[in-house]
C-alpha cells in the first residue's frame, strides 16, 4: 500500500474514532442489550455477503458489510465506539441499496440498517479477518475483552469450484 493510501485510510479511521466517540453515547442503552458478537471467517466469493445481508434484515441483528472490526480493535476503539461504527455502516449501506460486487443484497421491507431490539451485532469481513488473526492472534483476545459478550463465528462454505469459477470470471 502506498504512503498516500495509508495516510488516507488512517485519516478515515481517525474521523470514525472521533465521530463514534461523539455519537456512541446516544446508543449506550441499546448496546447494553447486545448478547452476542458475530464475526465472519472464510474465503472470498463464498456467500458471506448474502448471509450477512440476510442476518442484517432481522429486527434484532445488525451486521455491517466490510467494516473490518478487527482494525477498530487494533486501534483501541471502545465497545460502544465499535458498535456505533457497525451500526452506522449498516445504516449507510442500507440507505445506499446494500449492493456489493455488482449484486444487490437488499431484503425488501425488512430491517436492514435498523433494529427493534439489538441483541446481536457484528461485521461481515471473512477472508481479511482470517489473515489479520493469523498475523495478529492477540486481536481475538482484544475483541473478546472489548465486546464482553460471547463471539459467534460464521464460516460460509461453498463448492470450491464455484469460488474458482467466479474468481476466474471476474479476473477476465
Amino acid at each position: 500500500m502506498g504512503l498516500l493510501q495509508n495516510l488516507i485510510r488512517k485519516g478515515r479511521l481517525l474521523e470514525r474514532y472521533v465521530t463514534s466517540r461523539m455519537q456512541a453515547p446516544r446508543y449506550h442503552q441499546d448496546f447494553e442489550n447486545v448478547e452476542k458478537f458475530c464475526m465472519f471467517l472464510g474465503y472470498p466469493r463464498s456467500g458471506h455477503s448474502l448471509v450477512g445481508s440476510l442476518l442484517d434484515a432481522h429486527p434484532e441483528i445488525i451486521i455491517s458489510h466490510e467494516l473490518h472490526a478487527l482494525r477498530y480493535i487494533r486501534y483501541h476503539f471502545s465497545r460502544d465506539q465499535l458498535y456505533y461504527a457497525i451500526l452506522d455502516k449498516s445504516r449507510t449501506q442500507a440507505a445506499a441499496g446494500r449492493s456489493a460486487t455488482g449484486y444487490s443484497y437488499v431484503v425488501p421491507n425488512q430491517w436492514q440498517g435498523k433494529y427493534r431490539k439489538l441483541r446481536i451485532i457484528g461485521d461481515k469481513r471473512g477472508g481479511t479477518s482470517v489473515r489479520k488473526l493469523r498475523l495478529h492472534p492477540h486481536l481475538l483476545q482484544g475483541l473478546r475483552n472489548t465486546v464482553g459478550v460471547p463471539i459467534k463465528f460464521i464460516h460460509v462454505t461453498r463448492n470450491p469450484f464455484d469460488n474458482i469459477a467466479t474468481m476466474f470470471r471476474r479476473a477476465h
